[in-house]
């Protein structure tokens, strides 16, 4: 059953009375972080960003049959190379969601093979994905071949809203098995946004093990609950560590970082937005770290 209105208030409100007690709030550099790559991942929503964020544009990638969009850039103050992921397009959000939603082995660029109990994911996610894979592996080991000495040891950052974000994630794991050099990468992460369930069970250990994964929820957002939690191989759940916007308006104080596990022991913290019971596209979707979607930052 979905709460709307003045029930799903009060819930909301509830939940917000119990985060006030709850352990410290997420420290101000993290915090810059999370605002930092959101602003990224907005720039990513335009058709021309010659340099977003002020960083270096290395490279913009597309494949229109998939519909995938984003970009590369260098940035030598953080020693970051950052790939962005366009989110889908207004009014697309739910359908591109639910087109081939089921779970297939993650099969890309240079991950090995799995055993037994794979990683699963969203197969739609996946294609998208590969469609556009090799280029961003190819851009990142011309980069790296220039200096590879210091651009070697760079982080890789990912980031993307909703679907964008879900790229994202899958491009932070296979990244960690493409090295281009000894020593690369210095780490992975990813940044994500209001990003749908996109794996199974194993799919989230693997998130845990290879990859630093900053899962951002804004309030009561309701995309990160359209694909419904189930345990297991054959189910869904979302990858640790979220970082809960619990309260408007958003900042360190008000954003939580979630447990690795819940009570019942599995991956999502049910003291966090677990428990927001909406599973649509909502307002607070098209809204983080008070900055609406589509801003563009790009000097």
């Amino acid at each position: 059953m979905r709460l709307t209105g003045c029930v799903f208030a009060i819930a909301l409100a509830a939940l917000q009375t119990a985060h006030a007690a709850t352990p410290p709030p997420l420290d101000s550099g993290s915090w810059n972080r999370i605002v930092s790559h959101w602003k990224y991942a907005t720039s990513a929503y335009q058709d021309k960003c010659a340099s977003p964020n002020g960083k270096v544009l290395l490279k913009t990638f597309s494949n229109n049959s998939t519909g995938v969009h984003g970009y590369i850039v260098r940035d030598d103050v953080a020693r970051e190379f950052v790939v962005a992921f366009r989110g889908a397009p207004d009014g697309t959000i739910t359908s591109t969601i639910k087109t081939h939603q089921t779970l297939t082995t993650l099969v890309a660029p240079g991950v090995p093979k799995w055993g037994d109990l794979p990683p699963r994911v969203h197969a739609g996610f996946l294609a998208k994905y590969n469609s556009v894979a090799k280029t961003i592996q190819d851009t990142l080991k011309a980069e790296v071949k220039k200096n590879v000495n210091d651009y070697g040891l760079y982080y890789v950052s990912s980031t993307g809203h909703n679907v964008g974000g879900a790229l994202a994630l899958i491009n932070a794991v296979v990244l960690k098995y493409f090295e281009v050099a000894p020593q690369t990468w210095q780490y992975n992460q990813a940044y994500t946004y209001g990003i749908p369930r996109i794996g199974n069970d194993e799919w989230s250990a693997l998130v845990s093990e290879v990859a630093g994964h900053y899962r951002v929820v804004h309030t009561n957002d309701g995309v990160p609950h359209m694909i419904a939690r189930k345990k297991g191989s054959n189910g869904w759940t979302h990858p640790p560590i979220e970082y809960w916007t619990w309260k408007d308006p958003p900042s360190a104080k008000t954003t939580e970082v979630c447990r690795l596990y819940g009570d019942d022991g599995y991956f999502e913290d049910n003291l966090c937005s677990l428990n927001i019971t909406t599973n649509v596209v909502n307002g607070p979707h098209f809204t983080y770290c008070g900055i609406s979607y589509k801003t563009p930052f790009c000097k």
